[in-house]
């Protein structure tokens, strides 16, 4: 079902009747107790006060209680359904959905991790001593291989709420795919690759942290520059670089360069285990790349690193990782199968 098409003016007056009653609601709780329990650290409550604005009576409060009204509609509608999927980020959504579809009977539910976990991500753990530990959850929580995993239960996730399975789009990690370019000329023009994120901050940070690297350099480089979707980039922004958009598939854009440069994008974590070298310029001095402990990156804090990496990389190196280090990784998806039941329908 679309979730909007269950949209009505009944459901919407609903939604701002609840509204009306937890703005009254807000009120009556007040803000100094709140206040009070920081202690010795008053300035929290100035960090979380516009949250706590929006989220009770600003349009994002709206929005949420239109939301959970749309998903109980749906899944009161809805036939039973013995299992569920959904994409487990900690969305503000997700609670709403996971409480209307306990609230209307169906069955095991399941939150399909993120190809990536990034060290920072605070969205995907909850503190278990927390006020918010007995929150709608999912019943299992799917983590692609060796490196999630232990993300996860480093991070206090209760690790018998995790189930491993294989890694849906990173098929082409099984073959490789890169050719080596050994044949290129060792003083050659370097032809470095930047990725960029869905944060327009960062991704200005970087290509200005670039800018800055590329001040003074005498060596030649070309810039291509995949952008993420949600974020586009207009290469005039930034004239000094001559950047060059390109929109080949990421293996075709790999295949063709002979560094690659980002910041928080989990993208980083495919060129480095194609075998390209592969550099994560920190953003606000975290480092937010998946990419964190794993030996063989390199990680740059200032304009200084870069140019030193620009300066002496050579070209047409190729160094293919053992991706099962990280993912799990099988196009008969037997871990899938197993989770999800199907080995048993296929028994004669």
């Amino acid at each position: 079902a679309f979730l909007h098409s269950w949209l009505s003016l009944p459901l919407v007056f609903d939604a701002l009747r609840q509204w009306k009653r937890l703005r009254l609601a807000a009120r009556d709780v007040g803000t100094r107790s709140i206040e009070r329990a920081n202690g010795d650290r008053p300035w929290l409550w100035s960090v979380v006060y516009d949250d706590w604005m929006e989220s009770l009576f600003g349009p994002t409060a709206l929005g949420n209680l239109i939301g959970a009204g749309l998903f109980d509609r749906v899944l009161a509608a809805m036939p039973r359904q013995e299992t569920g999927l959904y994409l487990f980020e900690n969305q503000a959504w997700e609670p709403s959905f996971i409480h209307a579809w306990r609230k209307h009977g169906h069955g095991r539910l399941i939150g399909v991790g993120p190809n990536a976990t990034r060290f920072w991500d605070i969205r995907f753990y909850r503190n278990p001593r927390g006020t918010t530990a007995d929150c709608p959850a999912a019943d299992l929580i799917v983590v692609n291989g060796p490196a999630m995993v232990s993300a996860m239960t480093e991070a206090g996730v209760d690790p018998s709420r995790l189930v491993e399975a294989e890694a849906l789009r990173l098929d082409h990690l099984l073959h490789g795919g890169l050719m080596s370019l050994s044949d290129r000329p060792a003083d050659s023009t370097l032809r470095l690759l930047v990725l960029t994120d869905n944060d327009p901050l960062s991704t200005t940070q970087l290509l200005k942290l670039l800018e800055s690297a590329m001040s003074g350099l005498a060596r030649s480089v070309a810039i291509a520059l995949r952008a993420h979707p949600n974020n586009p980039v207009d290469p005039s922004d930034f004239p000094s670089l001559g950047l060059k958009l390109t929109d080949v598939s990421f293996v075709e854009a790999l295949q063709v360069s002979d560094l690659v440069l980002g910041g928080g994008t989990s993208a980083l974590t495919e060129s480095f285990l194609l075998g390209r070298r592969t550099v994560v310029a920190l953003d606000r001095a975290l480092n937010f790349s998946p990419l964190r402990s794993v030996a063989g990156v390199e990680f740059v804090a200032n304009a200084d690193d870069l140019r030193k990496i620009l300066k002496t990389c050579e070209t047409g190196v190729l160094a293919p990782q053992f991706a099962s280090s990280l993912f799990h990784l099988d196009k008969q998806l037997p871990r899938w199968r197993q989770l999800l039941g199907l080995e048993r329908e296929q028994s004669p």
